[in-house]
């Protein structure tokens, strides 16, 4: 369950990091 979170909120970070990059 653990490993399922961390690995869901990497992948919202991620997504959060790619969107700035492209924003600018």
């Amino acid at each position: 369950l653990l490993e399922a979170a961390r690995k869901a909120n990497f992948k919202d970070v991620a997504s959060r990091i790619a969107d700035g990059f492209s924003s600018g």
